[in-house]
């Protein structure tokens, strides 16, 4: 059985994991925001390229561009998403153990 000193150091582990989740999960929260403010910039540069391309009678070459943008963008989203739901459940998980 295990002594309330064991006891008091698996819950101060616990808690300090805890914390440490907590800070991971508003780091990748973070991250999240910073790319949906590049992923918008980034999509109003290549719309205002869209004009060019257009002008010149290469907009197959935009096209593909945007393509491949949102497929990559896409994919980044995708994974921070992942990881920020991986980051609750452990967060989630800690919490069980707490209680």
């Amino acid at each position: 059985m295990a002594t309330w000193e064991e006891l008091d150091r698996k819950e101060l582990e616990l808690e300090e994991g805890d914390e440490s989740i907590s800070r991971e999960k508003q780091q990748v929260q973070q991250v999240k925001e910073a790319y949906e403010e590049h992923f918008q910039e980034a999509y109003r540069f290549i719309e205002e390229a869209q004009h060019l391309f257009h002008k010149k009678e290469n907009h197959s070459f935009y096209e593909a561009a945007m393509a491949e943008f949102s497929k990559e963008s896409y994919k980044i989203r995708e994974n921070l998403d992942e990881r920020q739901q991986e980051v609750e459940k452990e967060k989630r998980g800690i919490q069980r153990k707490l209680e």
